[in-house]
């Protein structure tokens, strides 16, 4: 399998990495290198794809957002459960303020 390139760690880490990045998931950066590690690449390799393929967190959690919580303004509840659930996804709370500000100002002009 090796020989016909079937066992591939490094190009198995780098669809990976831009599946929990940037594809249906929008984890952190930092929660993507812990799935990976999780998963038995080597810290090696997973700073070199991290470095390789840059995430824009805060516009990640923008998307975040946008797709599954996009009311939070007009609901405290909502707003709790979305900065838990972006928590959760590995963003800190300064991305996560920021980014709901500037959301905020640019859909409901708070």
């Amino acid at each position: 399998m090796n020989e016909l390139g079937l066992v591939n760690d490094e190009s198995y880490a780098r669809r990976l990495f831009r599946e929990l990045t940037q594809g249906s998931k929008h984890l952190s950066i930092r929660a993507a290198r812990y799935k990976l590690m999780e998963k038995g690449i080597s810290r090696e390799l997973i700073d070199l794809i991290a470095e390789e393929n840059p995430v824009d967190e805060y516009e990640q959690v923008k998307i975040i957002l946008s797709k599954k919580y996009n009311n939070f303004a007009d609901d405290e509840k909502l707003r709790k459960r979305a900065i838990s659930a972006l928590q959760r996804k590995g963003f800190d709370w300064e991305t996560i303020k920021s980014a709901m500000t500037e959301f905020e100002e640019e859909n409901y002009g708070c």
